[in-house]
């Protein structure tokens, strides 16, 4: 199974990820993010994304996060320490 963003884009508006589309597929994920102010564009060794994403998805299956975290909680309690 391709882990989303490894083997194949998934990602809407703020936050895209993508494996790498020129030179070698598989080996570089990239990692697109947006706001109103502005953007950034990463680039992680895809081999060591999947690993870790692996891990993390044994901790907490995908679609179980808010289980485990309140994420507006959390955004709100950043927002307010800006």
């Amino acid at each position: 199974m391709a882990l989303p963003g490894i083997g194949r884009g998934t990602g809407e508006l703020d936050v895209i990820g993508a494996p790498e589309s020129r030179g070698i597929p598989g080996k570089v994920l990239n990692i697109k993010l947006s706001s109103p102010f502005g953007q950034a564009h990463f680039e992680a060794p895809a081999e060591a994304m999947s690993a870790f994403l692996q891990r993390t998805y044994q901790i907490i299956p995908a679609g179980q996060e808010s289980r485990h975290i309140d994420i507006e909680t959390e955004l709100n309690d950043l927002l307010r320490s800006a």
